[in-house]
């Protein structure tokens, strides 16, 4: 076996609060992840010594920032594998479009290169590295479809199987740093999130995700990051209220945006929302589904 080709996926936010500051300079956090079927094209290959990347389409950093390089330099200095590595990226999932690509990447680079050069890593010390990398790595190590995350948000909990949605995702020709955005968040002076109420909206998403129930479905997606995002792009506003008066009840945010997502039961609303945005200008609109 000399090549892998692997298909990372995309995720989206359906549900993100913030519940405090950490020691560590972040945030911890209650998410739900849902991953989706817009995704990169990975093939892994091995080569004689070093590490070269060719990639297919837009990426905002050098060889040296990009996740897949520093994924094959942890792997390398943990383990110290003599020979080189040769990547080829498709790049279709936007980046700092919210939407986990890179994280995506970087995970399942880890996964490759474990399994074609049979370090023998377990997914424990693939997860740790993960973790090294970003908050969003580890969800891509597991393959949960539907993930409940905490912590930094990569303490990852399976929340089952779910029923197949289509997604209308509206992504911005501008992007957004996720660390401004963090950054930028302002806890609100209150004794205390209240945890009661944090466990029971995330069991009610799950339950209305499960049976399909768009309209309540709609009610319990929140992102405590929208308006800060609002803020930097007033635009994601506009948009995400242009789809809710177009009788788009279950759309948000993902992430630190600025990408939009709308869910839906049959593809032909999601055809007809995006028909809606036909003429507002910089966004791309594509339609997908949900990985189950």
């Amino acid at each position: 076996m000399n090549s892998l080709t692997f298909s990372p996926p995309a995720k989206i936010n359906l549900y993100l609060r913030l519940t405090g500051k950490r020691k560590d300079g972040y945030n911890n956090i209650c998410t739900i992840f849902q991953k989706i079927s817009l995704c990169d094209k990975l093939i892994i290959t091995k080569a004689k010594k070093g590490c070269t990347i060719i990639v297919d389409g837009p990426i905002p950093c050098s060889q040296k920032k990009n996740l897949i390089y520093q994924s094959y330099k942890l792997l390398k200095n943990k383990v110290n594998f003599k020979s080189g590595i040769h990547f080829y990226l498709k790049k279709n999932i936007p980046a700092g479009s919210g939407l986990g690509g890179a994280s995506s990447d970087a995970a399942y680079t880890l996964y490759g290169i474990n399994r074609l050069y049979k370090l023998g890593l377990k997914s424990n010390e693939l997860l740790d590295l993960g973790r090294k990398l970003g908050a969003d790595v580890p969800l891509f190590l597991y393959p949960y479809s539907t993930a409940l995350g905490i912590e930094r948000g990569d303490l990852i909990v399976d929340l089952g199987r779910k029923p197949r949605y289509w997604l209308l995702l509206v992504i911005f020709d501008i992007s957004l740093s996720t660390r401004d955005v963090y950054k930028s968040f302002k806890y609100p002076s209150r004794a205390g999130l209240n945890l009661t109420k944090l466990s029971h909206d995330v069991i009610m998403l799950s339950q209305f995700l499960a049976k399909r129930d768009i309209l309540s479905l709609g009610g319990f997606l929140q992102n405590d990051l929208y308006h800060v995002a609002c803020l930097k792009e007033p635009n994601i506003r506009k948009v995400l209220h242009l789809l809710k008066k177009n009788n788009v009840p279950a759309c948000l945010m993902s992430g630190s945006g600025p990408t939009i997502f709308g869910l839906f039961n049959y593809k032909k609303d999601a055809q007809r929302a995006q028909d809606v945005l036909v003429s507002y200008k910089g966004i791309k609109t594509f339609i997908c589904q949900t990985v189950n």
